[in-house]
């Protein structure tokens, strides 16, 4: 929407998310989210602390500092900060060869990205770290809180994950599905609150 606009009023502005979803790893992910906050980061964060120019200890210590900045450019709270550091040690991990969801095969790519980034929001989202009790009792409230058009939208989107690669669907099938996913997501939004746009509040 913001760049139909600024097209419109004969501006041409960077494009800042590149599909960061379908990404099959995180690096890959933030090479595509948010891009005009990484850019900034990496110009003017990672490259004059040595970038990777420095051995790979420095490597590693530049892209934790890069990731631990990023989570506290949102504010000063734990929760921003324990943002930065879950994925800055994931990049960690990737940037070493200890994790290569790059090389697996798409599916588990893409769901591997999937459940990194969704936790690594449960972080981000977190009202306050001390209300947090372990056990079974949070994930008993987030199932029972699942709408059944919420599972019907899960299953498609796993459905179409793991035909990643296969022979596509027919046409009909195709179209079809992407209708009744529009459908459930247009019902489930007329049916919630308002609920403000994220970044308005940073």
């Amino acid at each position: 929407i913001a760049l139909g606009v600024g097209r419109m009023l004969g501006m041409r502005l960077p494009e800042n998310f590149d599909r960061p979803l379908q990404a099959s790893s995180l690096r890959a992910f933030w090479r595509r989210w948010h891009m005009s906050l990484s850019g900034f980061l990496r110009d003017y964060v990672y490259i004059p602390l040595g970038g990777s120019r420095r051995g790979r200890a420095r490597t590693l210590i530049n892209v934790l500092i890069v990731f631990v900045l990023m989570g506290l450019w949102h504010g000063f709270t734990w929760g921003y900060l324990l943002f930065g550091l879950w994925h800055g040690l994931l990049m960690l991990l990737e940037h070493s060869g200890i994790l290569t969801p790059a090389r697996w095969k798409a599916p588990f790519g893409r769901l591997y990205t999937l459940f990194t980034v969704a936790v690594g929001f449960v972080i981000f989202m977190a009202p306050g770290l001390p209300a947090y009790s372990p056990g079974a009792e949070p994930l008993r409230q987030t199932v029972m809180t699942l709408s059944p058009m919420a599972v019907i939208a899960l299953a498609a989107a796993v459905f179409l994950l793991m035909r990643e690669g296969k022979k596509p669907l027919p046409v009909w099938a195709a179209r079809w599905l992407a209708l009744a996913l529009l459908a459930v997501c247009w019902t489930h939004l007329l049916a919630g609150g308002y609920v403000p746009m994220l970044y308005a509040q940073f």
